[in-house]
């Protein structure tokens, strides 16, 4: 299955962009010492603003991980 965005620790995404990777730095999320972003792949439009998110699926990196637990979180949040 194909995922369209992924809720990422920013460092990393900022690191793999420079080396080519496929995608954009969509928002920022949360600000604390580890920052987490919102990320898409450079070809997906829908993806404007937060409220575009409603019912999309998200990437985690694995279960019980930070991804993970701060999409629960936004999307509680976010309704």
């Amino acid at each position: 299955m194909t995922r369209s965005m992924a809720l990422l620790l920013t460092e990393g995404a900022v690191a793999d962009i420079t080396k080519g990777g496929d995608y954009k730095l969509f928002g920022f999320y949360v600000q604390t010492p580890l920052t987490w972003g919102l990320h898409v792949r450079n070809d997906v439009e829908k993806f404007q603003s937060t409220d575009d998110l409603k019912n999309a699926t998200f990437g985690i990196s694995r279960f019980t991980s930070g991804s993970h637990l701060m999409s629960y979180v936004m999307a509680s949040q976010k309704g």
